[in-house]
């Protein structure tokens, strides 16, 4: 019986991948905790294919392959590897490695441990961030809190653990989004949830690229031009 299940997107990670479900797969052992991978290839065009397949070689049980023939995009990801998943947690977490596989195990003992619905990795940077990104991902984060009534340290961490049926209703939207991921801490807002926030730290990726590299402003402004689309589904300020 699989307990947790970690959803991870990737898009040309092959660098990274080996090394995410060696070190999430050892720590959920030493845990005592029932764990699976699945790892969803975004429409990649280096050898993630076929790096996730040798991984599911040597971790037959405990890995689960989907592979999109091109890039859907992260909340697509989302769907697909929960749709895959079979444990009754669930965890999203990136494949580049910033937020550290060792940490999902930390939000799922958390999790049970505090009988909660919902943990939100609060990203803390461990490394010296570019100026730009730091203003950006503040001023997000503040026009987030502002418009829609929250109080939260991080609004678009996508590194969450909870139960496999509410992640599942808290990643369906209705509305058209350039990036619905930015406002997964929103989508919480609606749902009556016990839920809590813990920091974990965020490292620099090693290897591979961001799709975000030298997208800062633009991403930043197509995700201020999805906010009509989440207040009309979600509301102003506190309901």
């Amino acid at each position: 019986m699989i307990e947790f299940s970690l959803v991870c997107p990737c898009l040309n990670e092959e660098e990274n991948i080996g090394e995410l479900a060696k070190r999430f797969l050892s720590c959920a052992q030493s845990n005592g905790v029932s764990a699976e991978i699945v790892f969803v290839d975004d429409g990649s065009t280096d050898a993630t294919w076929i790096k996730m397949n040798q991984l599911k070689s040597q971790y037959p049980n405990q890995i689960v392959l989907v592979k999109h023939p091109t890039n859907l995009g992260i909340p697509h990801s989302w769907e697909s590897g929960i749709s895959r998943s079979n444990g009754s947690i669930a965890g999203l977490i990136d494949s580049d490695l910033q937020n550290p596989p060792e940490s999902a195990i930390d939000l799922y003992l958390c999790l049970v441990g505090d009988s909660l619905d919902l943990v939100r990795g609060v990203r803390r940077p461990v490394f010296h961030t570019e100026v730009s990104r730091v203003i950006m991902s503040k001023l997000l984060n503040t026009c987030l809190n502002v418009v829609f009534g929250m109080n939260s340290a991080d609004n678009k961490s996508g590194f969450l653990v909870g139960k496999t049926e509410l992640m599942r209703k808290l990643i369906a939207h209705k509305n058209s989004y350039r990036h619905f991921q930015t406002f997964i801490g929103v989508a919480t807002r609606n749902l009556s949830i016990r839920q809590l926030e813990v920091v974990t730290p965020f490292m620099r990726r090693s290897a591979g690229k961001s799709f975000l590299a030298g997208k800062t402003i633009r991403t930043t402004i197509e995700v201020l031009l999805d906010f009509p689309s989440a207040i009309r589904e979600y509301g102003w300020g506190k309901r």
